[in-house]
């Protein structure tokens, strides 16, 4: 059964020359809801769009085609308060926004959303894997006794075991462990790999990597832990490796924190992987404090991805940007703060963040 339709509005001529910047695929998305009886509650700028682009919220949710991503539409779940879904392009600049859920509507009227991001934080995780861990134990164990053999280390497992220990080769190569052990593992052998994994220090990335994949609720009842007591570094390896256990806040403190802190060898790349994905307000301002006052190399990354992020440059490592970013490393004051004053001027922000 479906609900009625939405009365087809005519597009204001604001919206018509909004929307016209929006790549094709998320055009067309919007031309075919809006056929369809979907309409436009706003178009916006900010976040979760890119500085240079913008947001299509629509007043309901998309019917037009799947809710899943494709070669062409990335598309995210939500279960906020503010939208139920979003899709968007390889670029991450603009995002056509669904309207929450209904049960989302429901808890912000009683007061349980107070307009904060909801999104499988640390409680309801913990939560969820405390009452689906006795699940999983059951089939474990049902399995186990279905074929009549003890619980005891096979050759996968054991070839997983081998991996695990760190060599010269896998440092230098910077490899993690065999993830492919963890697909093709029976639940029996996926339970062992399991403790042995939660046995392992969640400090080492290839752990955190290693449980994000098994995703099972005593994995993710790990990695949120070790969010509770991680320092930076680590916190930015936790949201690179499950980014979907953490909600929106926890994540633009993170990457705030890492913005001033990670180094060219010491969780910089990750760090700028994330803020591609997650750049509200606050990580633009660290973006914007860090090109100011940071090292010279670091700072010319930073300024590398504000030129991206505002539609200046075509990608984040855009070599036609070298020259100018080249000019962040110098040990002359006036140098860097002539450099930084283009900046600002280039993605149209003032000299001085906060």
């Amino acid at each position: 059964m479906t609900s009625s339709p939405i009365n087809p509005t005519p597009l204001s001529e604001e919206h018509s020359r909004e929307l016209a910047r929006f790549p094709r695929v998320l055009r067309s998305l919007v031309e075919a809801e809006l056929a369809a009886g979907n309409a436009i509650a706003e178009i916006v700028r900010g976040f979760p769009a890119a500085p240079c682009g913008a947001c299509v919220r629509l007043a309901r949710r998309v019917t037009t085609r799947a809710r899943r991503s494709t070669g062409e539409i990335d598309f995210c779940e939500r279960h906020s308060s503010d939208r139920s879904g979003e899709f968007t392009d390889a670029a991450r600049h603009f995002f056509v926004l669904e309207a929450p859920a209904t049960e989302v509507d429901s808890d912000a009227g009683s007061g349980a959303g107070s307009g904060e991001e909801s999104t499988r934080d640390a409680a309801s995780v913990l939560s969820q894997a405390r009452a689906a861990d006795s699940r999983s134990r059951a089939d474990e164990h049902a399995e186990s006794a279905s074929v009549g053999m003890p619980f005891s280390p096979s050759g996968l497992v054991e070839r997983f075991r081998a991996g695990m220990a760190m060599n010269v080769d896998r440092w230098r190569d910077g490899a993690g462990f065999d993830l492919s052990l963890l697909r093709s593992a029976t639940i029996r052998e996926r339970a062992q790999l399991e403790q042995m994994l939660l046995a392992a220090p969640i400090t080492d990335w290839r752990v955190v990597e290693a449980l994000a994949a098994i995703d099972s609720p005593r994995a993710r009842e790990a990695l949120v832990g070790a969010m509770a007591r991680s320092n930076t570094a680590q916190a930015v390896v936790l949201l690179f490796h499950a980014p979907e256990l953490f909600n929106e806040s926890r994540r633009t403190e993170v990457l705030v924190s890492a913005l001033g802190e990670a180094g060219i060898f010491s969780g910089l790349t990750k760090t700028l992987l994330l803020v591609e994905r997650h750049h509200p307000p606050p990580v633009i301002d660290a973006l914007l404090r860090g090109a100011r006052d940071r090292d010279g190399p670091v700072a010319g990354q930073l300024a590398a991805m504000l030129l991206f992020l505002h539609g200046k440059a075509d990608e984040p490592c855009d070599m036609g940007q070298h020259g100018f970013l080249r000019r962040f490393n110098t040990d002359d004051p006036a140098s860097r703060a002539r450099a930084f004053s283009e900046l600002c001027e280039r993605i149209g922000r003032g000299a001085s963040p906060p």
